[in-house]
């Protein structure tokens, strides 16, 4: 069995960076309803299924997507 795909640590901050300042979700950040250990969990969990093969942007993307879903569950 092999290990589940990861990235560095330096990785996921910068991609968590582009999340959390992202236009979709910079307003969510600032007004507290989500923080940069919730942003990595779901960027660790959009890794997990579809691996590391593929742009930075493109895993911010589809992680922004997840944080919004679970957003607009919340509020």
């Amino acid at each position: 069995m092999t290990a589940a795909p990861e990235l560095t640590f330096r990785k996921e901050l910068e991609i968590g960076v582009m999340i959390a300042g992202g236009e979709l979700i910079v307003d969510y950040v600032l007004a507290g309803r989500i923080d940069s250990s919730e942003i990595r969990y779901f960027l660790r969990r959009v890794v997990n299924e579809i691996g590391i093969g593929h742009t930075d942007e493109y895993l911010a993307e589809v992680t922004t997507h997840r944080v919004l879903h679970e957003l607009s569950g919340r509020f």
